[in-house]
């Protein structure tokens, strides 16, 4: 079985488990189980969402698991090494909220559910978040970020930088942005000095007096717009 199927099969296990059904002789799971815990549910629908994502990946390398971050998680990082602990508790046998011994009859002590856990908490643990492209609500920016007057490019970085989650988010970085304007030529490096070429200069761009870049409205919304090229081209270089 290639590791795509592997996946898709323990997800279905997982999903299964959540919904309160064992899925090796497809019977109610009982009551008194650990896995009728709403956290532990929880935690194997969390897991069932990472696999999930793993399978629409291009390219699925086992043990090297890549997947974006999801924007509906808060601080996922710390969700998924969290659930990684819990479904590694479970494997071995133990509650993972009270640390003491499940049943030897409870279904999730049995042969095949544990290797299903045991196969997941292995993703977990290789599984590598990466973050989101830029994006931010228009209207939003409009309010909290978009200056009518010239600002430095530095300033309207960071005025960027609070509208999103940096940890899920690619953060903006000014050199970054040059970087592109420069390539789209509409700034130019000379003796290390970063200025406005003629059309950047029409398009709203200009330096100020100590040197920095200076971005009007027009060239703000610009960046934005852009700021898809601008990772690609971070990624490239």
């Amino acid at each position: 079985m290639d590791e795509k199927k592997l996946i898709e099969h323990a997800n279905s296990y997982l999903k299964l488990l959540s919904e309160g059904i064992n899925p090796v002789d497809k019977t109610r799971i009982e009551d008194s189980s650990i896995l009728k815990n709403e956290k532990i549910k929880r935690c194997l629908d969390y897991s069932g969402s990472v696999f999930t994502r793993i399978t629409e990946s291009k390219d699925i390398v086992k043990g090297d698991y890549r997947i974006p971050f999801s924007p509906a998680v808060k601080r996922e990082q710390d969700v998924l090494r969290r659930a990684a602990y819990i479904i590694n508790k479970l494997m071995l046998g133990f509650d993972p909220f009270t640390n003491k011994k499940t049943p030897v009859n409870d279904t999730v002590n049995s042969a095949r559910i544990s290797k299903c856990l045991e196969y997941t908490e292995y993703v977990l643990t290789h599984t590598t978040l990466q973050k989101l492209p830029f994006a931010a609500d228009e209207a939003l920016l409009e309010q909290t970020a978009y200056s009518d007057e010239r600002i430095s490019l530095n300033e309207f970085a960071d005025r960027l930088n609070k509208q999103i989650d940096t940890e899920a988010m690619t953060s903006i970085y000014v050199d970054r942005v040059v970087s592109y304007l420069i390539g789209i030529q509409l700034a130019d490096l000379s003796d290390s000095v970063v200025k406005p070429t003629k059309l950047g200069s029409q398009l709203g761009l200009s330096a100020g007096t100590a040197g920095e870049l200076l971005v009007s409205k027009t060239m703000q919304k610009l960046i934005v717009r852009n700021m898809e090229a601008i990772s690609k081209q971070t990624e490239g270089q």
